[in-house]
């Protein structure tokens, strides 16, 4: 059986496709400031594909490393198959994509992404997945990522 369109990395890239947004507003689609269990300042910037610049290279190169990690030890996602650097961008930014970093360092502690569940017409309908980097495990990251989910999502008019 074949992953479905969206489950599949290397499927073409769709940018919320599907019925016409009508409260689509991606100019309020903004950084979002936050505080970590430990009192640590990070920011969620946000990447809407075809709206926002993408993020830098490095920021890419490292998630997917955390990404490949995590296909590897074939608990969290679905995934048989580590990705490549460009599939992994079109894969995880290809819609919509949150980097959470430490306001001080820009240290990427963690990411989400946001993506119509199905293609067509079931499109209106999102589904989410979050990534926190090894190292930043354990200290609200999650959290974070969770409550800026539920601010972009209704911007994105999901």
């Amino acid at each position: 059986m074949s992953p479905a369109a969206l489950d599949d990395p290397t499927a073409p890239r769709k940018h919320l496709s599907g019925p016409a947004r009508v409260n689509y507003t991606p100019e309020k689609v903004l950084p979002i400031p936050a505080t970590l269990k430990d009192g640590t300042k990070v920011r969620v910037t946000p990447y809407i594909n075809g709206y926002h610049e993408p993020p830098a290279r490095g920021v890419v190169d490292l998630l997917c490393e955390e990404m490949n990690g995590e296909i590897e030890a074939g608990d969290t996602y679905p995934m048989d198959e580590e990705m490549d650097a460009v599939t992994f961008e079109g894969y995880w930014f290809g819609s919509f994509a949150g980097v959470v970093t430490v306001e001080a360092s820009d240290e990427v502690v963690g990411s989400f992404h946001v993506k119509p569940n199905y293609p067509g017409r079931c499109s209106h309908v999102c589904n989410g997945a979050f990534l926190t980097v090894k190292t930043a495990r354990g200290k609200g990251v999650g959290g974070v990522m969770a409550d800026a989910f539920l601010v972009y999502a209704p911007l994105l008019d999901w």
